[in-house]
């Protein structure tokens, strides 16, 4: 083989090198984590097609001055050469030839995939883009969440916490209502107490009331004496009725304290007044206005039936109108009557 040839074949064989070294790198970083940009990409392919490029350009030259030398020495040295040399040497340039237009067509090739690779990788990165914007947006959107959560959480907490106090100031109005209650519920009792004693003064006034009648059909036998008589009788007749009056006001007053009682309502100040007494004068009547009164006729029964001169016609006569201790016994013996 010549000296042309030889520089052909070094010069095609480089070549090669060079875009076989190229096309590695650019496989090497498309193939690699798939963590290389677009730009890379771009980069590796254009390196790759520039080395291939210089390497077409290098073989041709070479071609070139090797069909050049061969044409210059067979023009000078004429037909010293034989003929199947020069044979040899065309086929020779003719296969290395074809074998450049190969590794064109390859290069061509692998340089439609290297693109074709770059286009996925690039709607890969937009993809990987679009991803990324996307959970930026969820996070975003994440935070935003979690702030309304612990807003809501605030105000849940501050609802609670108002419930809370206003359900202990409704246990505090509850435990009033029943100290309120209960006291009611003593006072009430008291004023049963109350009525009872009245009621049995109610009785001691009726056995005196009898007597008095009694009395008074004693004395009647005088015409003289009738209308004083009558007078007395009417005396004790008022006196009756003013004790029992008072006992028949205060029954509804205590119906009506037992029912607020049982249904646990709240006692008002104003109606506690009217229980206790305070301000009525109905219900003081019973233990003060009300025992001076049967006190009082009392008196004006013992008075009027000594104007009569009833204590003249015996001892017997004088004794039917007992003292209040004898009035007493006497109640004790008839017996009080049972509470409404």
């Amino acid at each position: 083989m010549s000296f042309q040839e030889s520089e052909i074949v070094l010069s095609y064989c480089s070549a090669a090198q060079l875009v076989l070294k190229a096309h590695k790198e650019a496989v090497s970083s498309l193939g690699g984590t798939g963590s290389a940009k677009l730009g890379t990409v771009a980069a590796v392919v254009a390196a790759a097609n520039a080395t291939a490029k210089e390497a077409a350009k290098e073989v041709a030259a070479a071609m070139q001055g090797s069909s050049l030398k061969a044409k210059d020495s067979d023009a000078s040295h004429g037909g010293e050469m034989p003929m199947d040399a020069m044979s040899i040497m065309k086929e020779t340039l003719r296969v290395k030839d074809e074998e450049l237009h190969q590794v064109a067509k390859e290069m061509r090739a692998r340089e439609a995939t290297i693109k074709e690779l770059a286009e996925r990788l690039s709607e890969t990165a937009e993809a990987a883009e679009a991803a990324a914007s996307a959970a930026q947006i969820m996070d975003k959107e994440r935070k935003a969440v979690r702030t309304e959560i612990a807003k809501l959480r605030g105000e849940l907490e501050d609802k609670l916490r108002k419930s809370s106090l206003e359900l202990k100031a409704l246990k505090e109005r509850l435990s009033e209502a029943e100290r309120v209650r209960d006291e009611a519920l003593q006072e009430a009792s008291k004023w049963r107490t109350e009525l009872a004693k009245a009621r049995d003064q109610a009785v001691i006034m009726e056995a005196a009331l009898h007597r008095a009648e009694e009395a008074v059909r004693l004395a009647s036998s005088d015409n003289k004496t009738f209308p004083k008589c009558f007078q007395v009788r009417q005396t004790a007749d008022n006196c009756a009725k003013e004790t029992i009056r008072p006992q028949e006001e205060i029954l509804p007053d205590v119906y009506h304290l037992n029912t607020s009682s049982e249904t646990g309502s709240h006692i008002q100040q104003d109606g506690l007044q009217e229980i206790t007494g305070v301000g009525n004068p109905s219900f003081g009547g019973i233990s003060e206005s009300g025992i001076h009164l049967q006190q009082n006729g009392l008196q004006e029964i013992t008075r009027d039936i000594d104007l009569l001169g009833l204590q003249n016609e015996g001892d017997e006569q004088s004794s039917s109108i007992p003292s209040e201790p004898q009035l007493k016994v006497d109640n004790e013996s008839i017996g009080p009557k049972q509470d409404m």
